[in-house]
């Protein structure tokens, strides 16, 4: 077949739609041996259609068009940075080289001009603006975090065919933006995506192997699936089989293959290469160790935007284990990080915010991290974000999105957030009563161990709540809470003891689980103790917060049980003076969600019938 014959095939192909024949098209006429001169306009008409549709390499061509003139523009500069810009963030290492060079000589465009560059980019009906705009919305970028006006973003500008947009549709599915998730569709999504040339979604659906998301996991499966990429040509799965090396992910550990990869890729101008390295240096893996230079390799990494850097700089900022420890340097790093949209990071960041570490305490700020790692598919924040939502705290409560959150949470595993979800059912918290579906959940958690629910079945039995009153039963369930370390099922197991109920009265027994909950910070188990023995109890939990504290925390994130212990605390007067007031208020707020100690107790305050 002649060239003439090859051209037109391509011609034929490019006005179908073939992203790889609209880059060929532009290269051919930028080839003054094949055209006999330069017919740069029609070379850049063929790059700006590949563009359109995601093609990486075609952006790094617009933006030397810019940069040197062939394009006209009265901004020329400007457009050439904005179009390296996207090329880097889809993975152009060619991009990100030119993108340094231009930096040294002007200023780098802060997040709000990037944002309405590319706001009026989409506008003006431009798909690969659409899916940076996307990515601007995900981490909150020269805008708010808009979960929804992400979502919305890449599924316009997955709608005309861009790659890039289908892959941030994609995630957006399988990490559940805006609690709508759906794995199935995210995956299809993704595959397509991959199957039309995008690399980040090529390596991104092998991970889906290596992490058991939405397929059977299979690290064996992720590691051929790099090693396929890489004979393919995929120049990001370079790094990925290094730390397939490096961890033992789907092969068994290979120091110097692992450390042979990275370096491979580092050449290609892989961007992630640099952290493997310095992996590999901090730990002598496959290399003389040479701490120093790791540490080095890291932080140039971690200033250069990789969020793995940021992250492991922060673990060791935390441990002191290879840098001198200093926690608010940890949490600086840990927020860079999230502010780059990695979800383990907004986790820790708004951990960070919620106790007080690095930063001061900051209830709102700490739900809006909690809020971010959720969108971004970490089932911890997840569940932290359900609850914030259930209770209202550092956020406007609503009840059904808490629930969905948690939802979300559970269905990924999580036994906290499964917990959450069948205590909503249970009371009826965003989503309509059901206490056989409440049994199930718990019941689903009993038989993996969980002591919470062993505790919730418990006390189901014990005050006849939603099934007959059974105090053998009771017991039998306390104690297998009990034995898993659940404090308030150690004070009950010893009441039961002590009173005889669903097992024959045993004093001693009795004062060994009070005892055990004392030392866990139950108070009525101190006092009990400490007035059956007149000697101290001291607590072993480890934490500098008194009990007060941590049941007044546990209180306002809605916990039922920690309402009805602060009540005590203020009927009381356990280390303050009386407080009725607050007594009853705590009391109501656990009574009026179905705690039966709360309601008697209450009962009893008010010297009337609770209703």
């Amino acid at each position: 077949m002649n060239l003439m014959a090859v051209l037109e095939d391509i011609i034929a192909d490019a006005k179908k739609g073939d992203i790889e024949a609209c880059f060929k098209l532009g290269k051919h006429f930028t080839d003054e041996s094949i055209n006999g001169e330069n017919q740069m306009k029609e070379a850049f008409n063929w790059f700006s259609s590949a563009s359109r549709m995601g093609h990486k390499y075609s952006d790094c061509m617009m933006g030397q068009g810019y940069l040197h003139g062939f394009i006209e523009s009265d901004e020329g500069t400007i457009d050439a940075l904005m179009w390296h810009l996207k090329a880097a963030k889809k993975g152009c290492y060619e991009s990100r080289e030119i993108l340094a060079g231009l930096l040294e000589h002007s200023d780098a465009p802060d997040d709000e001009f990037v944002f309405k560059y590319f706001t009026k980019c989409a506008e003006e009906g431009c798909p690969d603006a659409m899916y940076m705009l996307g990515h601007l919305y995900a981490i909150g970028a020269g805008t708010e975090f808009d979960e929804a006006k992400s979502y919305e973003m890449f599924s316009r500008s997955a709608g005309c065919n861009n790659i890039f947009g289908k892959y941030g549709e994609a995630l957006c599915l399988i990490n559940g933006f805006n609690a709508k998730k759906d794995v199935v569709k995210g995956l299809e999504a993704l595959k397509e995506s991959a199957s039309l040339g995008c690399e980040l979604a090529m390596c991104e659906y092998a991970r889906c192997f290596e992490r058991g998301i939405g397929v059977e996991k299979s690290p064996e499966e992720a590691f051929k699936m790099y090693d396929g990429l890489v004979t393919s040509g995929c120049m990001l799965a370079l790094y990925h089989l290094g730390r397939c090396y490096m961890d033992g992910v789907g092969v068994q550990k290979d120091p110097w293959y692992a450390y042979t990869w990275y370096y491979i890729a580092d050449q290609y101008g892989v961007f992630e290469a640099k952290f493997g390295l310095a992996r590999c240096y901090i730990g002598g893996v496959g290399v003389d160790r040479d701490k120093d230079l790791g540490i080095t390799m890291l932080m140039e990494s971690a200033n250069g935007g990789n969020t793995d850097a940021m992250v492991m700089l922060g673990q060791l900022y935390s441990k002191g284990s290879q840098i001198k420890k200093d926690i608010k340097e940890s949490a600086k790093w840990f927020k860079l990080a999230a502010d780059c949209g990695d979800p383990y990071a907004e986790l820790v960041t708004a951990e960070n915010y919620r106790d007080g570490i690095g930063f001061g305490r900051n209830a709102k700020l700490a739900m809006h991290y909690f809020r971010r790692g959720a969108n971004h598919g970490h089932n911890m924040a997840a569940f932290e974000y359900g609850t914030g939502l259930l209770s209202g705290t550092g956020v406007k409560k609503d009840e059904r999105k808490g629930f969905e959150w948690c939802s979300i949470a559970a269905d990924g595993g999580y036994m906290k957030a499964m917990a959450m979800v069948a205590d909503c059912y249970a009371k009826g918290k965003g989503v309509e009563k059901s206490m056989d579906r409440a049994f199930e959940i718990h019941n689903e958690l009993c038989n993996r161990d969980f002591p919470k629910s062993q505790y919730f079945i418990a006390i189901c039995h014990y005050e006849g709540r939603g099934v007959p009153r059974n105090e053998a039963k009771a017991f039998e369930w306390f104690k297998k809470a009990a034995t898993n370390n659940n404090t308030l099922s150690q004070y009950y197991v010893g009441h039961c003891y002590d009173k005889g109920i669903g097992t024959k009265a045993n004093p001693i027994e009795a004062m060994k689980w009070y005892t055990k909950a004392a030392k866990n910070g139950h108070i009525l188990s101190k006092k009990i103790v400490e007035a059956k023995t007149g000697s101290a109890v001291e607590t072993t939990d480890g934490t500098n917060a008194t009990p007060f504290d941590k049941y007044l925390s546990a209180a306002k994130a809605g916990d039922l049980e920690s309402m009805f212990i602060l009540a005590r605390y203020y009927e009381d007067g356990i280390g303050m003076p009386v407080n009725l007031g607050e007594a009853r208020r705590w009391y109501n707020n656990a009574a009026m969600q179905g705690h039966f100690e709360s309601k008697r107790a209450l009962n009893r305050l008010k010297g009337s019938k609770f209703n």
